[in-house]
């Protein structure tokens, strides 16, 4: 039997709609191995070769940050300095995510406008940067105020951290078919010591080595441990819709996390229960210089410009990851 199937396209066509009409087509033919084929042709040198793309734009994007939180700060105090930090982190985090996409399987090409991401793509990333926006300028607060305790450095170093949040969802996003799957792989150990074995991590992976007692006792206590199938292995589409991803600040370990995804085969066994909706974090922190009270109301636990600060928490709130579907 010949399996083959010859299709003529327009001449005029642009690639884009040329590539639609053959996925509506195999799907209408049951081609599914075609339509997965057609949308992620990148081979494992060319995903690979995007992951060494990131690093070297992650190195670029950290020298980046710390010629931005260097001593002295108050050239940086000013609207048009944050409007230029706003705009080299706006390319970071899309070429982050590009990255991601790419490392994933995805090639995608300029559409007309020029962009690379879908809509809700772009939607995400600027949400990520008006997330990281608001603690910057609380950061900057604390500078000009002599309050908090975090030096320059460091925290430039995990803006640079933080970038790996973006290449993470780019990486989900690359293909969100329900028979992707991927594997949370936290790594501890010898070459690791930096790395905190959280809360969130162990509870995800469904690997509780380096726990604390306590830890553990929390992590076994909210159950859903690994998963559905208990191993960390989750569809791309569930850790997507979850809204969570290594690097991730929803995470106890925030930027200091150094968990990985490798793709898998499903499961043989039998999973336990539906996927998940809702990420939850089990050591959810305030954000910075904030705190509760009795009451659970929000409380500035820095002096200076307590107004701002809580403005400024909200945004923090407002603008956290959260899954953004393509329209229909």
């Amino acid at each position: 039997m010949n399996d083959r199937l010859r299709v003529a396209i327009p001449k005029d066509w642009p690639p884009e709609q040329a590539v639609g009409a053959l996925l509506a087509l195999a799907e209408r033919v049951g081609g599914k191995p075609l339509a997965k084929a057609l949308q992620f042709p990148l081979p494992n040198d060319k995903r690979a070769g995007a992951r060494r793309g990131f690093d070297k734009l992650q190195r670029e994007f950290q020298a980046d940050a710390r010629d931005f939180f260097s001593e002295p700060m108050e050239a940086h105090h000013t609207p048009w300095a944050m409007r230029r930090w706003y705009s080299t982190c706006r390319i970071a985090y899309q070429r982050a995510f590009e990255y991601g996409l790419r490392a994933g399987g995805a090639d995608r090409t300029e559409d007309a406008q020029g962009n690379v991401l879908q809509a809700n793509e772009r939607a995400i990333v600027e949400r990520q940067v008006q997330n990281e926006g608001a603690y910057a300028a609380n950061f900057l607060t604390d500078v000009e105020h002599g309050e908090g305790s975090m030096s320059y450095q460091k925290r430039a170093d995990m803006y640079a951290a933080a970038l790996q949040e973006l290449f993470w969802q780019g990486y989900l996003y690359a293909d969100q078919s329900p028979d992707r799957y991927v594997q949370w792989i936290m790594r501890h150990g010898v070459g690791f010591t930096d790395t905190e074995n959280c809360r969130d991590c162990a509870r995800l992976s469904g690997n509780l080595a380096g726990l604390g007692e306590k830890d553990t006792e929390v992590v076994q206590a909210a159950g859903r441990i690994g998963g559905r199938w208990g191993t960390g292995v989750y569809q791309a589409q569930e850790l997507a819709r979850m809204g969570i991803a290594p690097q991730s600040g929803a995470l106890a370990c925030t930027t200091h996390c150094h968990c990985k995804l490798v793709p898998v085969k499903r499961p043989t066994a039998k999973p336990n229960g539906k996927p998940e909706k809702r990420f939850v974090s089990l050591a959810p922190k305030e954000f910075t210089g904030t705190g509760r009270n009795e009451q659970g109301k929000r409380v500035v636990t820095r002096a200076a410009e307590q107004g701002r600060r809580i403005r400024l928490a909200v945004k923090a709130v407002r603008t956290e990851h959260r899954h953004v579907g393509r329209a229909k």
